[in-house]
């Protein structure tokens, strides 16, 4: 008896070193196969968040210069969109909208426009713009005529009727229309490149309540 041999664990003889290096190659292609699956399945669309590229086209939405009705949920969708809580932003707008806010609307069609937290609708999104003109939103104008200006984002190019929007907005008395133009003539788009007329836009746009207007005006100074 005390020859008898000590029997090693099975998973220490030859045999259980085989079984489970088996088990491991089997285990490894498994996994491969359902990768490989996964990978040739539709992917959905992203939803996209904004950039700064992104935050940087157009003119951002006041919320100083917001009315009634539906003001404080306009307001609310405002700070959630500049946060980027882009699912609060957008049940605060689209309540605000549904009580008939222009502004709301406005920022609604801005953000299929350029697809700010949701699946991007160019259509959707000139069907927000064009209501919110409609019901004399300054900001809408403002927005949608320098996307007719640009001609991007699947907007057509129709420069005319941006440069007519744009002066709309400035017979609307609030600071969006005159930071538009400015913002034309500094960059020569649609109009003679003018650093001069851009200081006067901008010098209007802050009589009308932009606060970074002397800020602007004094970098603009600076290339004179």
């Amino acid at each position: 008896m005390a020859d008898e041999a000590v029997k090693k664990p099975w998973y220490k003889s030859g045999l259980g070193i085989a079984i489970l290096v088996i088990v491991l190659l089997s285990a490894l292609g498994l996994f491969y196969k359902r990768e490989m699956r996964q990978s040739d399945e539709p992917v959905q669309e992203a939803i996209p968040e904004i950039t700064q590229s992104d935050n940087s086209r157009g003119i951002p939405l006041d919320e100083d210069t917001v009315e009634e009705p539906g003001k404080q949920d306009t307001i609310e969708g405002i700070k959630m969109y500049m946060e980027e809580k882009y699912e609060e932003a957008k049940d605060f707008l689209e309540k605000a909208a549904e009580e008939g806010n222009a502004d709301a609307k406005a920022l609604l069609g801005k953000m299929y426009i350029f697809g700010h937290g949701v699946v991007k609708d160019t259509k959707k999104g000139l069907e927000y713009l064009e209501d919110a003109v409609e019901r004399g939103s300054s900001y809408a104008m403002s927005e949608l005529g320098t996307l007719y200006i640009h001609g991007k984002d699947g907007v057509e190019h129709a420069a005319d009727k941006g440069m007519e929007l744009i002066n709309r907005a400035i017979g609307h008395g609030k600071y969006y229309g005159y930071l538009a133009m400015a913002k034309l003539y500094e960059a020569g788009e649609s109009v003679e490149q003018s650093t001069e007329k851009a200081i006067s836009y901008l010098e209007q746009a802050g009589e009308n309540g932009y606060r970074y207007a002397k800020d602007e005006i004094e970098k603009l100074r600076e290339k004179l």
